[in-house]
């Protein structure tokens, strides 16, 4: 028997996704704008953190640890002026700090509630992790505001799966970007 909203390989349904979608919307009140080994030289997060943002993005959109979320995080990272959404939010630390917190916070916050790592859960398990960001007071939490954990994450992981033309090609939508990325992740 699986758990209410997953669907057979453990992965959340679309129905459950939306509505993880929905809640962290609403659960904050936003009003905001817009796998390797180790860290390489330069690289601006190690390899736990890495193992996290993924587990995290491809539970808030599935699909994304594939599309290369961690590559396009890490990449923007090491830009002296990242283009992320974590720009637009006017939250008052750098765009690195942020993120080395945010990922040690949800790393604490799992193994307070499971004894394991995020990146070591089953994607039911992980998904009742992430459902925490919906909650404003989650004890013991030492990062920023769930809110803006979950807006930001959420973003790189939709950036990096739907903001490349392969994206636009495989659903047989015009590419126009206003600014073409780089490269795919």
């Amino acid at each position: 028997m699986r758990p209410a909203g997953m669907i057979a390989d453990g992965r959340p349904s679309r129905r459950a996704a939306i509505h993880l979608s929905i809640a962290g919307t609403l659960a904050g009140g936003l009003t905001l704008g817009c796998s390797k080994s180790g860290p390489q030289p330069g690289e601006s997060l190690t390899s736990q953190e890495r193992a996290t943002l993924a587990a995290v993005a491809d539970t808030l959109v599935p699909g994304s640890a594939a599309a290369g979320v961690v590559d396009f995080v890490t990449s923007m990272l090491a830009e002296p002026d990242p283009r992320i959404c974590y720009r637009f939010a006017g939250f008052p630390i750098p765009p690195k700090a942020f993120y080395k917190l945010t990922l040690a916070s949800l790393g604490d916050l799992s193994r307070a509630m499971t004894g394991k790592p995020l990146n070591a859960l089953a994607p039911s398990e992980c998904l009742r992790v992430m459902e925490r960001l919906f909650e404003p007071n989650v004890d013991g939490w030492k990062g920023p505001p769930t809110s803006l954990v979950y807006f930001v994450l959420r973003s790189d992981a939709i950036d990096a799966l739907y903001g490349v033309k392969e994206a636009y090609d495989h659903l047989d939508i015009p590419y126009m970007a206003h600014i073409e990325p780089p490269r795919s992740w």
